[in-house]
Order: structure tokens, then C-alpha cells, then sequence
């Protein structure tokens, strides 16, 4: 199996490099951009526990681990991605990261609640409404939690289900990446 690298750019894992599996849709958030997105995660970050929903490299959650985040659940469907993932969680000793093989939308993740979610699907898929009602549906957003949304176009509120509020957007390249909080409504 043909394999590519990323590294971890901050935190106590700084420079460590995580294997995943050359698969066509997969694509790691470029440095530059992770680097913007954990700044703007930063007040965000300290104790969080975090849902990585479309994991591929893990680059995302294990990054915010490594910045200081209590945990991070990892899901990928690929069964060969989640065997990389198992081994890099392994080798950085990353025992508050976890892997499961699943779908998502639609992953069984019991009553667990997530402070910061990344989602970043594969673009063709259209997935980001389906998993942020998904999410909402499931009950498995904090108060106030803070969603990172990777696309290949620029999202508007209208994009994304209801509840949720856009904070910040930008563009790098192809990438379009977005920071919405999830405003729980009182009904």
C-alpha cells in the first residue's frame, strides 16, 4: 500500500509525522491552513474534547490533542485509514485518541458530547448539512461548540443547519475553511 506523510505543527508533538494511505479522496489540511484554524481554535482548545468526524491522516484531531485538547474520537470509513490512524495514536502514545471504523453521518458514539468538531468530507460527497444535523439530532454538541468546515466553495449560514452561526471563513488555494459555533436552541 503506497503511503504519504503529514506532520503535526504544534503542540508537545510538534514536527512527528502521521502516516495515512494515498486513497483518491483524501486530502490533509495544508499547514497553512491548520495553522490558521488552530489559532483561531485556540481559546477554544485547552481541556476540549474533540470529534474529528471525517479523520483520513488525523492531522485535525491529533493536532488539537497535541495543543492541549483532553481528547479526540477519530472516524474514517476507510478501513485502511483507520488502521494508520490506530498505529499513529500508538506511536505518539496518544492514549485520549480514538479510532472507529464508521459512516458518518450516522456513526454510534453513545452519549459522548464534543466541544470542537472537524469536518472536512470529501467534497464530492456534499456531507457537511447532513452531518451537522446528524450531530444536532444525536445530541452530541456541547453547548457553544465550535465546528471547523473544510469545502471546496464558500459556505453562507443557509449552508448549514439550523442553529448554527458562521464566525470566520477564509481561502487558500482550493480550500475554503470556515469556524461556526453551534448556538443550542431553547426549546
Amino acid at each position: 500500500m503506497l503511503t504519504q506523510t503529514v506532520r503535526i505543527i504544534g503542540g508537545k508533538w510538534r514536527g512527528r509525522k502521521l502516516s495515512f494511505p494515498q486513497v483518491d479522496s483524501l486530502r490533509p489540511t495544508p499547514d497553512r491552513v491548520r495553522e490558521t484554524v488552530f489559532n483561531w481554535l485556540k481559546p477554544y482548545l485547552l481541556g476540549a474534547h474533540c470529534l474529528d468526524c471525517f479523520a483520513g491522516s488525523g492531522a485535525l484531531g491529533l493536532e488539537a490533542i497535541s495543543r492541549g485538547a483532553q481528547s479526540a474520537v477519530l472516524i474514517d470509513s476507510n478501513p485502511s485509514c483507520c488502521e494508520m490512524l490506530s498505529e499513529s495514536i500508538k506511536q505518539l502514545d496518544a492514549n485520549t485518541a480514538h479510532v472507529k471504523q464508521s459512516r458518518v453521518p450516522g456513526a454510534g458514539l453513545g452519549s459522548q458530547t464534543f466541544h470542537i468538531v472537524f469536518i472536512d468530507p470529501p467534497y464530492d460527497d456534499d456531507l457537511i448539512k447532513p452531518t451537522l444535523a446528524w450531530l444536532i439530532k444525536s445530541q452530541h454538541l456541547s453547548k457553544d461548540a465550535v465546528i471547523y468546515l473544510e469545502s471546496q466553495k464558500p459556505l453562507k449560514e443557509e449552508d448549514l443547519a439550523p442553529d448554527f452561526t458562521l464566525l470566520k471563513a477564509k481561502k487558500a488555494g482550493q480550500v475554503y475553511y470556515h469556524l461556526a459555533q453551534y448556538v443550542m436552541s431553547d426549546i
